[in-house]
C-alpha cells in the first residue's frame, strides 16, 4: 500500500472516529443501548489493534487470554474489569470459545 493510500485511509479513520465519538454522546444520554454498545465494541477492538491485537479482538478478551497464560498484565486488567462487571473476562473467554471470531453473530451486541 502506498503512502497516499495510507494517508487517505488515515483521514477517513480520523473523521469516522470523531463522528462516532460525537454520536455516542446522545446515545449515552437518550440511549439506544444496542447502537452505543456496537460503537463501544468497535472502539475497544481499535484499542486492541493499537496495542498489538487484531481488529476483531477486544482488550478484555486479550486480557482474559493473557491471564489464562499467566501474564501479569492480563491478571491485573481482569481484576480491574471485575470492579465494573464481575466476571467480565470469564464471560469474554466463554463467548470466544463458543463463537469463533469469523461468526458475525459474535459481534451482534445486545443491550
Amino acid at each position: 500500500m502506498n503512502i497516499v493510500t495510507r494517508i487517505l485511509i488515515f483521514i477517513a479513520c480520523a473523521v469516522a472516529d470523531v463522528v462516532s465519538l460525537l454520536w455516542m454522546v446522545p446515545l449515552v444520554v437518550f440511549g439506544d443501548g444496542r447502537r452505543f454498545l456496537a460503537i463501544a465494541i468497535a472502539k475497544d477492538c481499535a484499542a486492541s489493534a493499537t496495542f498489538g491485537g487484531n481488529g476483531t479482538t477486544t482488550v478484555s478478551l486479550r486480557a482474559a487470554l493473557a491471564r489464562a497464560r499467566g501474564a501479569r498484565w492480563g491478571c491485573v486488567l481482569c481484576k480491574l474489569l471485575d470492579v465494573v462487571d464481575k466476571g467480565h473476562c470469564d464471560k469474554q473467554l466463554a463467548d470466544h470459545v463458543q463463537q469463533p471470531a469469523n461468526n458475525p453473530q459474535a459481534w451482534n451486541p445486545t443491550p
